[in-house]
């Protein structure tokens, strides 16, 4: 995934939930391709919103 802006990172998916991080705009990182609810799982306790990001490649996700 990329950034397509600065987003944060969720400790779940929603924003009801805390913030744990950011990532920058145009940082790259590895999530779940498939999303829930709007909502990308990164790892445990940690979820970015779709909205913001983008997949980059089609290299199958390293998460099960």
């Amino acid at each position: 995934m990329t950034t397509q802006a600065g987003v944060n990172v969720r400790s779940g998916p929603g924003t009801n939930h805390s913030i744990v991080g950011t990532y920058a705009d145009g940082q790259t990182f590895w999530a779940k391709a498939a999303s829930v609810n709007g909502w990308r799982y990164i790892s445990s306790a940690r979820h970015v919103t779709t909205q913001r990001t983008a997949q980059v490649t089609s290299t199958p996700c390293q998460y099960g």
